[in-house]
Order: C-alpha cells, then structure tokens, then sequence
C-alpha cells in the first residue's frame, strides 16, 4: 500500500485544509546550517510569521517566571521550525492513550490509535536512509531496517558530520547503571541512549517537512486544496437526536489579517468528515469553543455545553530541558 498518495484512490472525494500559517517560501526554513547572512535581504520574511506569541502563566514553582511556549504558524507545522530530530514514542506512549478512554473503549479505540495498529502506517510514511559503512563504525550508529520501509518524500536521515564530544558524552551516558542502549528507537522501544536520524533530504542536506512530503508533489490535483492564512474557531454541531450525539458537520473560519468578511465568520460545509488537527494548544481550544470540553469552562465563557469531556485542555505534558556550557580541554578536539 502506498500511503503518499491517498486521494488518488478516491478521486471523487475532495480535501479542503484550512491553515492559519502562511504558504511560506522562506529559504531559511529549508537551511540545515550556514549563516542566515548568505541569503539576499529581501528573500524571508521576520521569523514572527512563523510562530505564535504563546507565553505560559506563571509558575509558581519557578518563582513566577513565564515561558515561550512554541508553536508554528506556518504550513508544515513544527516540522518546519524544529530541530529536524526524527523521534516516534515508545509503544507505551500510544497504548496509554487507549487505556486513558476505559476498558470498555480500549479494543474499539485501540484499533485506531494503539502501537500495533499505528506501527505499519508509520513505517511506510517516511523513506530511510542509513548511514554509510564508515559512519557507522567510527560513530557506533545502529538501527534495524524493520523498523522502516516507506517510500515517500519525508526523509530520515543521518548527518555526515557529528561534534567529535558526543562520543565521549554518549560513552557516559551508557555507563550509567541501568541505562537502556536499544539498537533501533523507531520500533517502540525509545527509551534510554539511541541515536535517530534526521528529517533531511540526504541529496541536498536540506529540510524535510510536512509541506515538502504531504503538499508540494500534490498541490496541483483537482481534488485537494489548501486555505492558507484562515483560522479555524469553531466546528459547526449538528444534534442527532436518534443516537443522542452532537455530529460536526462544518466549521466556522476568519481571516489571520484584514477586517472580517461581511457577515461574521465564513462557513464551510463538509460532507463525510471533519478532522480538527491543530496542534496541542489549538486544538483543545477549537473544541471548547464549539462545545466540547469541561463544563466549568465552557459556561465560564457563556458558551453551550454539547459534550462533556473535562480533559479537553488539560494534562498538557512537554520536555522542558535546561543547558549548561562548559570550557573545557578535549583530546578528542584539534587545539584552537
């Protein structure tokens, strides 16, 4: 099966998909090094276009400091600002989602969203390229090809060039009692030290991101549009009073800039179905605003309860680091 290519198989359906992020052709964005200097003046835009002004409230564990929450605004999402680390999560991770909806939803939903059904569509939604022989030894990379096997335009990866002090942080690190070294990470099993690979174009050391793998190739199909700078704000609900169940069946959407259209947000009808994918912090947001979240909340905000789902915009859970730098002497480095 080839996933790349899905409305191919249904040509009579069409795609809309509704972005708040611009179509953005800053050449930055495709950079994986060098200086941003290099490129002329006029050929990207200020960094600001591709990111939302997110700032938590404070924490009062931190003695009241805020932090940036991260988030793009761009077509291609995150995957067109982050670090271009290729990381699945562990078996674990998508098998505790399931586990979360009860035990009489766990077999329904685990046939959608568990390990074992998410597994062969991830491993056919990238094309793999291991390192070279030499890389492999000097570096000690491994991995295991059965953990791969797409054919697509999302490359992963493994860079020609590694800082010569990652061995000796990697040797440490395995030196620690009890630590894990899994030879493949893709495979369900991402705990403990592990190298990943990238998500690079190998042939040109240039970014691999959503846009590039899921809308270049296929722009220009009849059936498949996309709607850049537009914001989803709410799904439009429609009672099935059969089943006693809210359907979405369309959504409201405003401008990102310009004055509102005459008449208040556009609607757009759909047909089959509605896939609301807007990232962590939008996406509990478009819900509650239509309805769908914790009572306290939606009430709060004179809005109408449709479904009562009080962990729509909680438990948000994120990798918070911290960065010590040190100098210090290395026989691993050429003196400076």
């Amino acid at each position: 099966m080839d996933v790349s290519d899905p409305t191919d198989r249904r040509p009579e359906d069409t795609v809309l998909v509704v972005e708040y992020g611009y179509l953005d052709d800053n050449p930055s964005i495709f950079l994986t090094g060098g200086d941003l200097e290099d490129l002329p003046n006029d050929s990207y835009y200020p960094v600001a276009t591709q990111t939302y002004n997110i700032t938590t409230e404070p924490n009062i564990g931190l003695d009241g400091k805020q932090t940036i929450v991260l988030a793009a605004s761009v077509v291609g999402g995150s995957s067109a600002i982050n670090g271009m680390a290729f990381d699945r999560g562990s078996a674990e991770d998508y098998d505790a989602w399931v586990q979360q909806a009860g035990a009489e939803h766990e077999a329904k939903y685990g046939e959608e969203w568990g390990w074992t059904n998410l597994y062969p569509w991830f491993k056919m939604s990238s094309t793999f390229y291991p390192p070279s022989e030499e890389l492999a030894a000097a570096l000690n990379i491994t991995y295991d090809l059965a953990a791969w096997g797409g054919n697509t335009t999302l490359y992963a990866s493994y860079a020609p060039f590694q800082y010569a002090q990652q061995q000796s942080i990697l040797s440490a690190l395995k030196a620690v009692p009890g630590m894990a070294t899994p030879k493949e990470a893709a495979d369900g099993n991402a705990t403990g030290v592990f190298w990943f690979p990238c998500t690079v174009n190998p042939e040109n050391r240039t970014r691999s991101y959503a846009r590039t793998a899921h809308y270049d190739d296929v722009r220009d199909r009849q059936n498949y549009d996309l709607l850049p700078a537009w914001r989803v704000t709410q799904l439009i609900m429609s009672h099935n009073s059969t089943a006693d169940e809210w359907d979405a069946t369309g959504v409201l959407i405003t401008p990102r800039d310009g004055d509102m259209p005459e008449g208040g947000p556009v609607k757009i009808k759909a047909k089959r179905e509605i896939i609301v994918s807007a990232g962590s912090i939008h996406t509990p947001q478009v819900l509650q605003r239509s309805g769908i979240g914790p009572r306290d909340v939606i009430e709060a905000a004179n809005g109408t309860v449709r479904v009562e789902l009080p962990g729509v915009g909680s438990n948000l859970q994120d990798h918070m680091y911290n960065m010590l730098a040190y100098d210090c002497k290395s026989t691993l480095l050429p003196p400076r």
